[in-house]
């Protein structure tokens, strides 16, 4: 994920965590800025495709990588968990839906809801 990270901080946008191979980040939660909502953070879904495709290129396809993408707009608790080993997180239906999209998405896609469709469809086409 060495190569997402620092692809999220160029973006100023927030990574929240990796589960397994699963990675969750943010726009507009911590550095609020203009440029870092819903357009900055399906521009970087769509250039985690484009660095996949780099590390699979000349792999054999049994050994290529996937990803899915879920992506939404809204509001979301944020919280530090533990005592001795903290960690920093955040929940909400926002979180939900984006996880439930991206468990249910296509590979090499970004799907997006309607609520971060209506603000990045001045730059997309559907």
């Amino acid at each position: 994920f060495t190569a997402y990270d620092k692809l999220v901080e160029s973006k100023a946008l927030e990574k929240i965590k990796t589960v397994g191979d699963a990675y969750m980040m943010a726009g507009n939660l911590l550095k609020k800025k203009s440029d870092c909502g819903a357009k900055a953070v399906v521009e970087c879904g769509l250039e985690f495709l484009e660095i996949l495709q780099s590390l699979n290129a000349g792999r054999a396809s049994e050994f290529q990588l996937q990803q899915t993408t879920g992506v939404n707009t809204g509001n979301v608790v944020a919280g530090v968990l533990g005592y001795t080993s903290v960690a920093f997180d955040i929940w909400g239906d926002a979180v939900n839906i984006a996880s439930r999209m991206e468990s249910t998405g296509d590979a090499a896609a970004v799907q997006v809801s309607p609520s971060t469709w209506e603000y990045v469809k001045p730059y997309y086409e559907a």
